[in-house]
């Protein structure tokens, strides 16, 4: 018996490519998170915290995705993990926009600044990462929900 389900190809590149989002992103942060911009130490309208102690927690989470993403065979848990990531910057987003903050989410630090990208076009770019991770792995779990031997219940044996 197989103690996992073997990854189509169209769910390998998913993992792959989402790798390398999580993985841009990560850097980013942590570019950011050593710099000495103002925003750093200013705190973030939803969190209460500051944006650098934001943006390391943000990093952490995005790393242990990533290991997990490279490590684990289980695609199921993989598919939740990136689901469950994405749902957490939606809502955060979704947050940052009800409270009526004025400019866009510093996701990205002062790396934006560094590559002269407007805040806008970043805005827009991890948007689209945001949509990415989240319909890539909502589509994911409804293909392998009927899949008993897909691994979700062996990631915490």
């Amino acid at each position: 018996m197989k103690d996992v389900v073997r990854e189509s190809f169209s769910i390998r590149v998913f993992f792959r490519f989402a790798i390398v989002l999580l993985a841009f992103t990560f850097a980013a942060k942590i570019v950011s998170i050593f710099g000495q911009a103002r925003i750093l130490q200013t705190a973030d309208p939803v969190t209460g915290i500051s944006f650098r102690a934001l943006m390391l927690i943000a990093a952490g989470m995005e790393a242990v995705v990533v290991v997990i993403l490279l490590k684990s065979k289980l695609v199921l848990f993989k598919l939740a993990l990136i689901c469950a990531l994405a749902n957490c910057f939606i809502l955060y987003r979704l947050f940052f926009w009800a409270i009526g903050s004025p400019h866009f989410c510093p996701c990205l630090g002062t790396l934006t600044d560094a590559l002269g990208m407007s805040p806008g076009v970043v805005d827009w770019f991890l948007k689209g990462v945001v949509a990415y991770l989240w319909l890539g792995s909502v589509w994911g779990l409804f293909r392998y929900r009927h899949h008993e031997d897909a691994g979700f219940d062996k990631a915490f044996a």
